[in-house]
């Protein structure tokens, strides 16, 4: 599955392993952190990071976590899917 900007772009295709990374990058979680929420190595986040950095044609993984967020392909408001913030916000 890909996530397609407003635009609809093929650069601005994401898979939704690179959209998951970007939303909890945006919502404060660390690579390492990403990795365990999402039950993936964190090898294969800071992977799906710069893949989401080259299509998005970002030169950090924070300004393609704006672009992305501009573009409507993650939610302006992201919050981390972590177990532990979700029952400490319940």
């Amino acid at each position: 599955m890909c996530v397609t900007g407003s635009a609809g772009k093929a650069q601005d295709q994401l898979t939704t392993r690179e959209s998951q990374c970007l939303r909890e990058l945006a919502s404060g979680e660390r690579p390492q952190r990403i990795a365990a929420i999402l039950g993936i190595a964190p090898i294969t986040v800071d992977f799906h990071l710069r893949n989401a950095r080259r299509k998005l044609g970002a030169r950090t993984r924070e300004h393609a976590v704006a672009i992305a967020i501009s573009r409507g392909l993650i939610p302006r408001y992201a919050y981390s899917t972590s177990p532990e913030r979700l029952r400490a916000e319940a």
